[in-house]
C-alpha cells in the first residue's frame, strides 16, 4: 500500500529534492535543452523499487520532466537506449498508477540497461510483467 501523501504541490516539492532538473552544465544542443540521464532513471527506478518514492512519486516525475519535445534523453546513449529511456517514461507517465508492478521495477531497470541484441527481449518483459493487465 502506498503511503498516504499530503497534495499535489507537496510531491511537486519532494520530487523536486530527491531528483532535481538538470543543471544548466547539463544542458546540450544548440537550444540548451536540458536532458534526462540513463543514470538518473535507473536512480528514481532504484528509489521506486525500494519504497524511497511511492508510485505517485515516480509518475509525477515524469509528467514533470519527461517531455520530448524540450527534453533531451540519454543523448550520449546508443540508440536502443535512448528508445528504452522513452519507453520506459512514456509508460510511466501514461500508465494508471493501479497498474504499476513494483515488484518488478528491475525490469525497468534492465530495458534501459539493454544492449542492442536483448533490446527486444528486455522491452517484452518489461511492458508485459512491469505492469498489471
Amino acid at each position: 500500500m502506498e503511503p498516504a501523501i499530503a497534495g499535489t504541490a507537496d510531491i511537486i516539492a519532494q520530487i523536486k529534492l530527491l531528483f532535481p532538473p538538470p543543471l544548466p552544465s547539463q544542458r546540450t544542443g544548440f537550444m540548451n535543452n536540458p536532458e534526462i540521464t540513463k543514470t538518473q532513471l535507473i536512480t528514481l527506478l532504484n528509489n521506486w523499487g525500494e519504497g524511497k518514492i511511492s508510485s505517485l512519486q515516480l509518475q509525477d516525475w515524469m509528467i514533470t520532466f519527461y517531455d520530448p519535445p524540450e527534453v533531451s534523453i540519454g543523448s550520449t546513449e546508443p540508440e536502443w537506449t535512448q528508445l528504452a529511456m522513452n519507453i520506459i517514461m512514456n509508460e510511466y507517465e501514461i500508465a494508471k498508477i493501479k497498474k504499476y508492478r513494483v515488484e518488478n521495477y528491475a525490469l525497468a531497470i534492465a530495458f534501459a540497461e539493454c544492449t542492442e541484441k536483448t533490446f527486444n527481449q528486455s522491452k517484452y518483459l518489461f511492458l508485459y510483467d512491469g505492469f498489471s493487465d
